[in-house]
């Protein structure tokens, strides 16, 4: 499913992602009652059930002669997020130039359910009242997992409000205290201990409460399953909301976290077995440092926000790109979590995850984008040093059970880490490139031969365009592209350049990437191509403000 919006800030971004994600959508969209009046490229909305977001439609083509007339075809531009379906069948759009058309809609889940989410107290009811309370009396909440303090638990804490007979009674009634709601990444089993941190009560009170999503004054957990149909287990990834400061700047951020083995409930994220790399130093009282990132605000005053997303998901991996709101600053954030479309069979590659940001801690300035440009995105991953000493932007699981970095980038004298990674994806990456060797000139692993991109794309100048790009506002100028799946390219061997075989892994599912055919005009970030009944975005393939030489594509699933 494919879905558009802006959110206000890095907590909201991550509440939208789950809402959507979880919730049902509209998988296809038929004309039932052609209507009239209707123009080309008319925004049409569906109507009824309830939702967070609504589903729209793209009127493409009609009927007839003339510049409106009857709707011949729509496609889904925003798939919605729905609790309760709307009508299926001859659902009365609304919007565009004309009037009276129906459509068919089939409805589906996106296949991801919530493992964990970040929780707070809201309010609580007494199951048993206890005795010797007096009103104003704190109640401790016992039990749970939490997030944020030294003790690793940030619990709730009631006050008395009401009591059952005088003073030195039992509870009746209780709020919560402000700025005490807890935050749990495991709530406490209902009816919850309490212990008395005020007041003499014997601390047999218990409490049945009422936990709500986190709000965005504390650090948020929120991890996820997808059913991934066809593989042998579902997929489990996690993202967790996190600060950092470098100096002048002030970062907020997502970090990206896979699963080796099943998610525990019983235990902390930074306690899971097979955690993907990244707890390393010290914050929120945890031993954590986030390799896989996502910045997601910059230091223009302020003004970074709101953040405008783009959701391409499926039920086995989830993309994602932002746009930071920035007066001088064009800056593209990217994710993907979730499993390759291996090439190996499910028996010998059981659980293909990727877990690709495009910053890691490891670079502190990395998480600024205001300052200078750096190329890092899901098909272009620097890692923070050519040996593979500091964790990077990316991991992915191998076969044996073990987290690998990937890594790719431009290679030069001063860059070099790209010859040494044995884990790359390509293109971007350059596993057989001679040292030295500057964009572009990306290598393309086939038919056990080395051919360079930038030779592809100067034939394929005189050909008829298959792939044609639409640069927005100019839709009158085509150009054409050729879309080439990213994907993670395995190298064994010794030495330096390790890559004396390389073997092809997987693809990054609905990653694509082309390279400027005209040298470097026209194209920009979120122009389109449409292939068949498919559309392709663009994006740039850079986290900050670099006009790079390469793109990015997402398929609008």
């Amino acid at each position: 499913m494919w879905q558009t919006g802006s959110a206000t800030d890095y907590f909201d971004l991550l509440n939208e992602l789950k809402l959507i994600a979880t919730a049902r959508h509209v998988a296809t969209a038929a004309i039932n009652a052609a209507g009239t009046g209707y123009t080309v490229g008319d925004v049409l909305t569906i109507a009824g059930g309830t939702s967070t977001h609504v589903a729209t439609l793209e009127v493409l083509t009609i009927t007839g002669g003339g510049g409106t007339g009857p709707i011949g075809s729509v496609r889904i531009t925003n798939a919605g997020a729905y609790s309760v379906d709307p009508t299926t069948t001859a659902n009365a759009v609304t919007g565009g130039t004309g009037a009276s058309a129906t459509i068919d809609l089939t409805m589906a889940g996106t296949g991801w359910t919530v493992l964990r989410e970040s929780e707070r107290a809201l309010s609580a009811t007494v199951s048993a009242a206890g005795n010797g309370y007096n009103i104003g009396d704190e109640l401790e909440v016992q039990g749970g997992l939490g997030i944020g303090s030294s003790n690793l638990v940030s619990a709730a804490v009631f006050v008395v409000a009401t009591l059952t007979g005088g003073a030195g009674s039992g509870v009746a009634t209780v709020t919560v205290k402000s700025g005490s709601e807890g935050n749990y990444e495991e709530t406490p089993a209902n009816a919850a201990a309490t212990v008395a941190l005020t007041g003499t009560g014997d601390d047999a009170c218990t409490l049945t409460v009422t936990y709500e999503s986190r709000v965005p004054d504390d650090h948020s957990i929120l991890v996820l399953e997808g059913a991934a149909a066809g593989s042998p287990d579902p997929v489990q990834v996690a993202i967790k909301t996190f600060d950092d400061t470098d100096g002048i700047f002030n970062s907020r951020n997502w970090a990206l976290f896979g699963f080796a083995n099943d998610f525990s409930t019983l235990a902390m994220m930074h306690q899971q077995s097979g955690i993907s790399p990244g707890w390393t130093a010290v914050d929120d009282g945890v031993a954590q440092t986030y390799g896989a990132c996502v910045p997601l605000k910059d230091n223009d005053g302020g003004g970074s926000y709101p953040l405008d997303y783009y959701f391409s998901i499926t039920d086995r991996r989830i993309l994602m790109a932002v746009q930071i709101d920035s007066a001088t600053i064009d800056a593209w954030m990217t994710m993907y979590l979730g499993f390759t479309n291996q090439y190996g069979t499910t028996d010998e590659l059981p659980y293909p995850v990727v877990i690709a940001g495009c910053a890691s801690t490891m670079a502190a300035s990395a998480l600024n984008v205001s300052i200078s440009p750096v190329k890092t995105s899901i098909v272009h991953l620097l890692c923070d040093s050519y040996d593979e000493t500091d964790d990077g932007p990316a991991f992915m699981l191998t076969p044996a059970g073990m987290w690998r970095q990937l890594a790719n980038g431009t290679l030069n004298s001063g860059n070099a880490f790209s010859r040494r990674s044995q884990w790359v994806t390509t293109p971007c990456g350059f596993p057989t490139a001679p040292a030295n060797t500057y964009q572009p000139g990306y290598d393309l692993i086939a038919s056990g031969q080395v051919t360079w991109y930038d030779d592809i794309i100067a034939m394929q100048e005189a050909v008829s365009p298959t792939f044609p790009l639409y640069p927005t506002p100019d839709t009158t100028n085509t150009k054409q592209y050729m879309l080439v799946p990213v994907a993670v390219v395995v190298g064994e061997g010794t030495g330096v350049d390790p890559g004396d075989v390389w073997y092809p892994f997987g693809e990054m599912d609905g990653v694509y990437w082309f390279s400027y055919a005209d040298g470097g005009a026209g194209a920009d970030a979120l122009d389109y191509m449409d292939v068949g009944t498919d559309r392709y975005r663009v994006f740039r393939a850079a986290h900050r403000a670099e006009l790079s030489n390469d793109f990015f594509v997402f398929r609008e699933d």
